[in-house]
């Protein structure tokens, strides 16, 4: 009877196992095929956003970011269907930082979505029509006229670093579902207004290297120090930050909030994963 009680057992953990590695390689294809579907969409929201400033009169800037907003949140359900699937590298690195998750995990899901960064952006490449890419030039994205190189990083790092501080506290189970699902909206939303002053913005490093592959709007240095490491470099400072000073110290034992934002509900995932 013991025996076969040990063997049953042993099955027994030998399925979760088999589970919990299915459900990984789940997250890891669902990260590849989110990342892929937003950047294809999003090769048109200019195009969108222009359309809808003509037949409303509203400001053009404006409907962009109502536009990026709406399709952010229109992505949590396909999200939702892989675990937590998201489409921005920086937020693997901050949950990283802030203890959530393992470090092998999340560099395979880093390189997931830039694959799928680069495949999205093939196809929309392909498939769009050409009254449709007016606007592609611009895609990867350049620092405003007037701002240097330094300034530039320095913006970069900063929204990324806020934008980060900003998910993780959310994540908290502690927080009410408000504030859990809708300060990253708000401070997305913030964040954008902030940096089109200045770089854009980026704040995600996968998006901006696949257009920046075909259209090479600036400078290979500017690619590299404003729009790849100072978003990793941010997301990391933020990570990093909130575990030492705002993570609570019964986190760990905490499962974070099921409804987040589109794309960010990693942080559940990456809490089961140590």
């Amino acid at each position: 009877m013991d025996a076969k009680k040990k063997r049953t057992a042993g099955e027994r953990r030998k399925q979760l196992k088999e589970k919990e590695e299915n459900a990984k390689l789940l997250l890891v294809f669902g990260d590849f095929l989110v990342t892929g579907i937003w950047v294809c969409l999003s090769s048109t929201f200019g195009e969108a956003a222009e359309a809808l400033a003509s037949i409303s009169g509203l400001g053009e800037f404006a409907l962009t970011v109502t536009v990026i907003v709406s399709a952010i949140m229109m992505m949590g359900p396909m999200c939702d269907m892989f675990g937590g699937a998201m489409f921005n590298p920086i937020h693997n690195a901050a949950f990283v930082c802030a203890g959530r998750g393992t470090l092998t995990l999340n560099l395979v899901r880093m390189v997931a979505q830039i694959g799928g960064a680069l495949g999205g952006s093939y196809l929309a490449v392909a498939i769009t029509p050409e009254w449709l890419k007016d606007r592609f030039h611009t895609l990867p994205g350049g620092l405003k006229p007037g701002v240097q190189l330094g300034v530039g990083v320095g913006v970069e790092m900063l929204l990324g670093m806020v934008l980060n501080m900003v998910v993780l506290y959310a994540s908290d189970a502690q927080r009410s579902k408000f504030v859990a699902y809708w300060s990253p909206v708000f401070a997305t939303v913030l964040l954008i207004v902030t940096g089109s002053y200045f770089t854009g913005p980026s704040m995600n490093p996968a998006v901006a290297f696949s257009w920046y592959h075909h259209y090479q709007g600036h400078s290979w240095l500017e690619q590299i120090a404003v729009y790849w490491l100072a978003p990793f470099a941010g997301a990391m400072l933020g990570g990093l930050l909130y575990r030492l000073l705002l993570k609570p110290a019964e986190a760990a034992a905490v499962k974070p909030v099921r409804r987040l934002p589109p794309g960010l509900k990693a942080a559940a995932a990456g809490a089961k994963e140590e």
